[in-house]
């Protein structure tokens, strides 16, 4: 399905939640010399304009990336996300919020030279907007195909350290059966990969069938990370990131600045936030 189109929730608080703990992956991955491979399996279109009618029609953006954006108090662990997020808004936090970067901008901004990364994307304009965002170089792959094609066809990757991004739309509920399901197909062969699997949580319940297909497969050293901000607001309450072979330190890291992202994203006394071992090592 074509019809999702991110920028209308660029910045909010799932976005925040995300980008943390993707930016806390990639610095854990830059620790050793040797060079990484990242897949950002479901592009979108780089980065958003959230001045644009789109992104201020739901103003999701307020409730997330503008509560951090003039704070002095973030913690550390947040330096990296928000230093990329401030490049990309025009290095300016004394201005207001304009600009905010996807995934694919974020994980280059990161990269070192001897690193590697794809983006797929298979939506016309995104795709084209996607491109003009981050063109193609040495480093940087651009694909316009399926998500589930680009996986099978690029991992494992030569380097074989490595981050595979997923994060669709979840437009079709079959998603939530079909993405474990590739994933478990990707292990098989890419062992020593790190997987990030990010859902949503709304009242429906069904990123639960994920979470389960995921926890029966065999696979281990799976690790859980969710916030929620309220569970009686309609639509998404809750975000979170599935990380199989998660680095050393994570889950103490997204459990130290979780209790920092619940008290700035959430509605005072609604949220909570969730950093547990689905699957131990």
């Amino acid at each position: 399905m074509l019809s999702y189109q991110h920028i209308y929730h660029a910045g909010n608080f799932a976005d925040v939640h995300k980008h943390t703990v993707l930016s806390l992956l990639l610095e854990a991955l830059s620790t050793k010399e040797k060079p990484f491979f990242v897949l950002d399996a479901f592009a979108g279109r780089g980065g958003y304009e959230l001045d644009a009618s789109e992104a201020e029609k739901t103003g999701e953006y307020h409730h997330g990336i503008e509560r951090l954006w003039s704070r002095m108090d973030t913690p550390l662990l947040l330096n990296r996300y928000l230093a990329a997020v401030l490049e990309y808004s025009g290095g300016d936090r004394k201005s207001s919020l304009t600009r905010y970067p996807g995934s694919p901008w974020l994980i280059r901004y990161l990269l070192r030279p001897q690193d590697r990364m794809a983006l797929c994307e298979l939506h016309p304009a995104e795709f084209e907007v996607l491109r003009q965002v981050i063109p193609s170089e040495k480093r940087v792959q651009l694909f316009k195909r399926d998500a589930v094609e680009g996986i099978r066809a690029m991992l494992p990757p030569k380097e074989r350290r490595g981050l595979l991004l997923v994060d669709p739309s979840y437009e079709s509920k079959h998603e939530y059966l079909s993405i474990p399901e590739t994933i478990i197909r990707t292990y098989k062969h890419w062992r020593e990969g790190t997987y990030a699997i990010w859902y949503p949580i709304l009242s429906a319940g069904n990123h639960e069938k994920l979470l389960a297909t995921l926890k029966r497969s065999g696979i281990r050293k799976i690790l859980n990370c969710s916030l929620t901000i309220d569970g009686e607001r309609e639509g998404m309450f809750g975000t979170g990131m599935v990380v199989i072979n998660p680095p050393w330190k994570l889950k103490e890291q997204v459990e130290s600045v979780s209790s920092y992202l619940l008290e700035q994203l959430a509605e005072r006394g609604k949220g909570n936030y969730s950093i547990h071992w689905l699957v131990p090592e």
